[in-house]
């Protein structure tokens, strides 16, 4: 159960002493909590127990009432107050410490090789900064709190038994040490089942993002009834993994009852047999048994955490699963004021080889056209560019996909850039022809993802405004006139012309038809450029 903290995001975390403070605490204050829970049960049913046995001398004050009556009280006041503290101060530490796994998290991905972040898919990234850091949460909540209460109490009650009656002090101390064991062979039987469930969660994000991204394409091609066929596939598989492991913790939970009440048989037949013999009072004899009742909460939470113990290990392996950063290598692509300079660049796909470029060389500000049928390595060629010349944020990238969010116009076109005024929104969005239809519907209007609520050249048209609001010294515009009828893509482009001309172009495109406008065309043919 301590291996985790052998993990470096848990155990920086926990090192930082405002952090560190705030957890011991809140663990402090769950002790209390649990101790106030057993003492107010224990100290009651003696109280009632000692009126019982003195009847009627209780009313005429041959027992003391008050003391145990203020007992009562003090634990009941103890437990409500030390229960809010604790939930106020571990959940204000566990937000501490999500703060700082984010961070660290967003940092490891920021050094993290372009490769890494560009071929794993989305649904993978989603569930490292949701899904992994929230059950991260789980390990000191669920899982690591639940062993230290279970075990401070537990030595609690073993000194105060052993204090009363030795023989059920050693039988107590036994089923302590045998539900350890249990819960700890449990966890690790979990472990399994746990991966097989994070492991159909991700599948089932993967392949959801998959069928909604490329929806339109399946229902064009006749595919989506097969796509919709192979998300029902995974999340049934999900679906059942669920349930054999929500199973297994029924099951635990009732073995853990089952145990629980067997041993307060066996304290209870005890504790009888040492009254009888006059070794312990009856009143006492009520508080042990009732305190063993009592601690079979902290029991069921030691359980319930070891049941997920293999989520906080998978989620951990999977953060910990992030490309490294890549030492500097000489680049095959450079991005300087003379222009781009492409040289020994080969590009593959599964093993097989889609472009090689041994030298090319654009000029600053000159246009490029890179024309080729699908699937030949355009885009490709693009992503390469991304990955190789640089900052990226040097690069404008209008690409194939319409990248339409659900936000509103003006957060579509700023992405969060506070540096963009109003006025250059309205420019480019007249320069694409949308500035009417934006005045009509203002720019907070709301799209939906993908551009649902909007036509599918108004889409191509925004994500290419969004381009023109980038200073960037050079643009890859990927088939930048898709969907656009005649009158407006002429529009368009004696529009964005002038601020074309002022930066290195590469158009890609699958005729020479669809972008007239460039210095230079090239064909892509048996794997080679070729100049027209």
């Amino acid at each position: 159960m301590l291996t985790p903290l052998k993990n470096p995001l848990i155990r920086t975390a926990f090192r930082q002493q405002p952090i560190q403070k705030r957890l011991l605490v809140g663990l402090s204050l769950a002790l209390v909590t649990l101790f106030s829970a057993v003492g107010l049960l224990a100290v009651s049913g003696w109280f009632i127990t000692a009126a019982a046995f003195s009847g009627t001398l209780a009313l005429i004050g041959a027992i003391n009432i008050y003391t145990p009556g203020a007992a009562i009280r003090l634990f009941a006041v103890l437990r409500t107050i030390a229960r809010y503290g604790e939930r106020l101060v571990n959940h204000d530490a566990i937000l501490r410490v999500q703060s700082h796994w984010r961070t660290a998290l967003f940092a490891k991905l920021s050094k993290a090789s372009p490769e890494y972040i560009f071929r794993v898919p989305s649904g993978t990234l989603e569930q490292k900064a949701t899904r992994d850091l929230t059950i991260l949460d789980v390990y000191w909540l669920r899982i690591l709190s639940p062993w230290l209460l279970f075990t401070g109490m537990s030595l609690i009650l073993f000194l105060l038994f052993l204090l009363v009656y030795w023989q059920l002090a050693l039988v107590f101390a036994v089923s302590a040490l045998v539900l350890s064991l249990y819960a700890s062979q449990l966890a690790q039987r979990t472990t399994l089942q746990a991966r097989a469930e994070y492991d159909a969660e991700r599948l089932m994000r993967n392949r959801g993002n998959h069928f909604i991204r490329l929806l339109v394409e399946q229902v064009a091609w006749g595919q989506s009834a097969k796509a919709q066929r192979d998300v029902l596939e995974v999340s049934n598989h999900l679906s059942e993994t669920r349930n054999t492991i929500e199973t297994v913790a029924a099951q635990a939970q009732a073995k853990i009852q089952l145990g629980h009440h067997v041993l307060i048989l066996l304290s209870t037949f005890g504790v009888i047999i040492a009254w009888q013999q006059t070794w312990v009072t009856g009143p006492l004899l009520v508080m042990c048994v009732l305190a063993i009742l009592a601690v079979f909460e902290s029991w069921q939470q030691l359980i319930s955490g070891s049941l997920r113990y293999g989520e906080v290990e998978r989620s951990l392996a999977s953060l910990s699963d992030i490309a490294p950063e890549v030492a500097p290598q000489a680049c095959q692509s450079e991005l300087s004021e003379e222009g781009l300079l492409i040289e020994n660049l080969i590009i593959s796909k599964s093993g097989r080889v889609l472009l090689t470029i041994p030298h090319l060389q654009i000029e600053a500000r000159s246009h490029v056209c890179i024309l080729g049928s699908s699937g030949v390595g355009k885009t490709s060629f693009a992503h390469e560019l991304l990955l190789n010349c640089g900052e990226a944020s040097q690069i404008g990238f209008l690409t194939q996909h319409d990248e339409i969010l659900h936000a509103s116009v003006w957060e579509n076109l700023t992405l969060g850039d506070t540096g963009i005024s109003e006025a250059q929104v309205w420019k480019v969005l007249d320069w694409v022809a949308m500035s009417a239809w934006a005045r009509e519907h203002e720019l907070n209007y709301v799209l939906t993802p993908g551009g649902g609520n909007i036509s599918g050249g108004q889409a191509r048209r925004l994500c290419l405004a969004r381009v023109l609001l980038r200073e960037t010294p050079l643009v890859i515009l990927d088939e930048p006139y898709r969907g656009l009828d005649q009158e407006t893509r002429a529009y368009v482009e004696r529009s964005i012309s002038a601020w074309l001309a002022h930066r290195t172009v590469i158009y890609l495109a699958h005729r020479k038809t669809d972008v007239e406008t460039a210095h230079r065309y090239y064909q892509i043919q048996h794997q080679h450029l070729i100049e027209l």
